[in-house]
């Protein structure tokens, strides 16, 4: 399968925020690209809706949001869990009192917090 190409797109406060459609797709829901402020790249999202008031509205209150964040100094994208828990993994068993302790500690982790937090950000 091809990439899909935009069959219309709009963009607002010069080009921080563009709302666009695909072709190929059976709704044609709005898709929005932020440009992060005071960072670099962009911040890709669905805006669930078909209409353009109400997708233009979402990807306005999530730039806020956004812009929001980077005042205050929160990150904007979670942390990356898996590559804490690698870090952890190699610390942990010089602190832990066993090794039955790491083996129990960090298998809970892989086993449950692993993949919860690769579907949720840990800032949430």
């Amino acid at each position: 399968m091809g990439k899909a190409r935009v069959i219309n797109s709009q963009s607002f406060h010069d080009g921080k925020i563009v709302l666009y459609q695909l072709e190929n797709r059976p709704r044609k829901r709005w898709l929005c690209r932020l440009k992060v402020p005071n960072g670099t790249g962009y911040l890709y999202r669905g805006t669930g809706t078909e209409d353009l008031y109400q997708a233009r509205k979402f990807a306005d209150d999530l730039y806020e949001e956004l812009r929001m964040k980077v005042q205050f100094g929160q990150a904007i994208t979670g942390k990356d869990f898996k590559r804490l828990l690698e870090e952890f993994e190699v610390s942990y068993p010089a602190e832990a009192s066993s090794q039955r302790r790491v083996a129990s500690v960090c298998g809970f982790l892989r086993t449950y917090a692993l993949p919860y937090f690769t579907k949720n950000k840990m800032s949430d």
